[in-house]
């Protein structure tokens, strides 16, 4: 690690201590919230899918039935918005792999403050999830099987300098842990991004931002540290039609121990391009369109860092006030970065923007010789036939390439999701 990376890796805490603090300091202004609300919803879920696992031999179609409630609360006024929600989700399948019978759930809080010179925020969430749903899904491949505990804290702060210039500070950090599972290992991913903004016009604004990323493997002294320089345009171009554009490059450096020779240690590093461009415009008041393209670093269970490539496009049509369609379409393409491709034999799930698959990896080779590919289509139509009922159809066609030279594997399913929101409570 050269002697900038040292130097923002002991200033880390300082700053996220920072920005914490900020956060917390303005915590007192909750005690004279005006009133709170409550709302919640529950919803049930059946699929049916024909390749749950998305594998290449044998397989049978899978049953599944889910039930998911979740209930948040909230208070706002004119410069302050607090919420916290709580949320579960219990699934039966029928499948023979990774227990027929689960139960998630999820909790988190979210704070916002906004004034005439600072703006804080400050978000804080904890997700019990099984791994292949909760830990990669961005990316579209997981490395890892069974259940895994997310604990994330993401504070962040602006400060005014007077006329167009603020200076901006984001920070996470990120501890995840696995239970029930052979080749997870636990880690730690904290980083900072600290720069400065500019106001171009009423909706426009440009960020410049230089931040690092480490991740810490609990075992076997893996280290990642990542820096990066991007760039940022947000932009309203008007209120049917917003833009965001981040373009940037990074340096990534994974070193490792000999487990034999501590004193002997292994570093890969590769330099690249990350983006994260945001766009939607609404036709009118029936049509909607949107598209994503992604690239980034992405933490893994397997001591080891992916960089996915992801574009979504997705289209809306309004035929009512109670009756609606969509449609999406998502590519991810991923890449795999070890200290020393250490990775062999490894299990991983490609993973779409709604469902779940799995496959297993051919013996004695590596992810960092591979470049899986998952794309799917996904289309539904939402009926709402009472006030605060719902209910969905879909239908998903997904195809994916776990290896370079392999052969596609293809998966579909229907399924049909009932809602109920209840209505809004103030106290």
């Amino acid at each position: 690690m050269n002697a900038w990376n040292k130097r923002l890796c002991r200033l880390q805490p300082l700053i996220m201590s920072a920005a914490l603090g900020s956060a917390l300091a303005a915590l007192p202004l909750v005690a004279h919230a005006d009133e709170w609300r409550v709302d919640g919803r529950v919803n049930a879920r059946t699929e049916i899918n024909d390749n749950y696992y998305l594998l290449n031999g044998p397989h049978e179609t899978v049953y599944s039935l889910g039930v998911s409630p979740y209930v948040n609360f909230s208070s706002n006024t004119e410069a302050r918005a607090l919420s916290y929600y709580v949320g579960a989700n219990g699934l039966h399948t029928t499948a023979d792999q990774n227990g027929h019978n689960r139960v998630d759930f999820m909790t988190g809080a979210k704070y916002g403050f906004n004034g005439n010179v600072d703006t804080v925020s400050l978000n804080a969430d904890v997700v019990r999830n099984t791994a292949f749903e909760s830990e990669l899904r961005p990316t579209g491949i997981v490395t890892v099987q069974g259940s895994s505990l997310d604990v994330s804290l993401s504070p962040s702060w602006s400060h005014n300098l007077g006329g167009r210039y603020a200076t901006e500070l984001d920070s996470s950090l990120d501890k995840v842990h696995y239970s029930g599972v052979s080749n997870g290992i636990n880690y730690s991913n904290y980083g900072v991004d600290a720069g400065g903004s500019y106001l171009l016009g009423e909706r426009n604004r440009l960020y410049l931002l230089v931040g690092q990323t480490n991740y810490r493997a609990d075992v076997g002294g893996v280290k990642s540290d990542t820096t990066n320089v991007k760039v940022t345009w947000k932009r309203e171009l008007s209120e049917k039609e917003s833009s965001n554009i981040t373009v940037g490059g990074l340096r990534s450096n994974v070193t490792q121990p000999d487990p034999l020779n501590p004193l002997n240690i292994t570093s890969r590093a590769v330099n690249g391009w990350l983006i994260d461009a945001h766009y939607v415009y609404q036709l009118d008041g029936q049509n909607n369109f949107q598209a994503n393209v992604t690239r980034k670093a992405q933490p893994s269970g397997t001591q080891a860092i992916l960089f996915p490539r992801t574009l979504l496009l997705a289209y809306g049509h309004r035929f009512s006030e109670t009756f609606d369609s969509g449609a999406s379409f998502y590519i991810v393409r991923t890449k795999y970065l070890s200290s020393n491709a250490a990775a062999a034999n490894i299990v991983y799930i490609p993973i779409g923007q709604y469902l779940t698959m799995l496959a297993s990896q051919k013996g004695g080779s590596s992810l960092a010789d591979n470049n899986p590919r998952y794309e799917a289509f996904t289309a539904h139509v939402n009926w709402q036939f009472h006030r605060d009922q719902f209910v969905e159809f879909g239908i998903q066609s997904a195809q994916s390439r776990p290896y370079a030279s392999g052969t596609d594997v293809r998966q579909s399913l229907v399924y049909v999701t009932y809602e109920y929101r209840w209505p809004g409570y103030a106290f």
